[in-house]
């Protein structure tokens, strides 16, 4: 199990150490999740949730890995993500990024789309007629 700290008897050494302990537990937590969202990808791929009788991939994941719709849905988003172009994986792997930040990424590029290779030209303004 894991030890719990009194905030309040931290010396300064013990609350560096801590925030240290802190900082490594979140970046593993985040290495953990890229992982996670590549599994649930390829599962949501293969539609492993339906052939466990399960409504979707999405909730057979919450059930069995005991988390919300919301959080087994940015896995499979993010998992989605990952190998396309301008991923942000490597900056959560370099420790630049953490895992919730790819998540708003990858929902970003999701809900936006790809970008044009060409810009669309800008609009003109209308002129009007009894000017």
């Amino acid at each position: 199990m894991l030890e719990e700290a009194d905030s309040a008897s931290f010396s300064g050494e013990q609350a560096d150490t801590a925030a240290e302990q802190l900082r490594f537990i979140q970046r593993l937590r985040d290495r953990l999740g890229l992982r996670a969202a590549r599994i649930a990808a390829d599962l949501a791929r293969v539609e492993y949730g339906e052939t466990m009788d399960s409504i979707s991939t999405l909730d057979w994941i919450r059930h069995e890995c005991k988390m919300g719709f919301q959080a087994a849905a940015d896995l499979v988003c993010v998992g989605q993500e990952m190998d396309s172009p301008g991923a942000s994986v490597a900056a959560v792997e370099d420790s630049e990024i953490g895992f919730q930040h790819l998540v708003f990424v990858a929902r970003t590029k999701r809900a936006v789309g790809e970008r044009p290779e060409q810009p669309a030209a800008p609009l003109q303004p209308a002129s009007y007629a009894g000017a």
